[in-house]
């Protein structure tokens, strides 16, 4: 029995036998991918992560500089998560950002990802964030439909964030 077992196994043992080959695959995805390859490069990531406790992956993504270019993209796609506040049609960009920062997030949780993480500048990336700091001015009883929904979309980025710096303070 115990099919999940099993299949975790195996990709542990594919992952063994043509990982680098892989992973570059699935960084350079995660970095410059099409935004539905880009959620899903950063999701199998974020399950290799999980299994990564020797952390081979971790040492492989910081010294090719995949980690670096995973935190500039924070940066890069700053105007894109600001524009996606408003526009009603730009969900593409909240999902790679929810999916990057659920993959940082898991980094965090160990002291190798968490000093990783630091090391790369992950803090300069997030106060260079100007997407942060882009938060609806919306009064308490807002009824109107809009506000809801950019209040909504502001949660959707700000929450990763804020969920993010929480694990790299524990």
């Amino acid at each position: 029995g115990g099919g999940a077992g099993n299949t975790g196994q195996s990709a542990t043992r594919i992952l063994r036998k043509y990982g680098t080959s892989i992973m570059r695959i699935i960084c350079q995805d995660a970095i410059d991918g099409h935004h539905v390859t880009r959620t899903l490069a950063f999701t199998l990531l974020d399950a290799i992560m999980r299994r990564d406790n020797d952390r081979t992956w971790l040492q492989f993504m910081s010294n090719k500089g995949y980690l670096k270019h995973i935190l500039a993209s924070i940066e890069l796609e700053d105007g894109a998560l600001i524009q996606s506040l408003t526009s009603t049609q730009q969900y593409a960009h909240f999902y790679v950002h929810e999916s990057r920062l659920a993959m940082l997030n898991t980094l965090a949780r160990s002291r190798q990802g968490a000093r990783a993480l630091l090391d790369n500048g992950l803090i300069m990336k997030l106060s260079l964030a100007k997407f942060i700091s882009s938060r609806p001015n919306i009064q308490v009883s807002a009824t109107d439909a809009g506000d809801k929904a950019r209040q909504h979309r502001y949660r959707l980025l700000i929450f990763p964030v804020l969920r993010l710096i929480n694990t790299l303070q524990t």
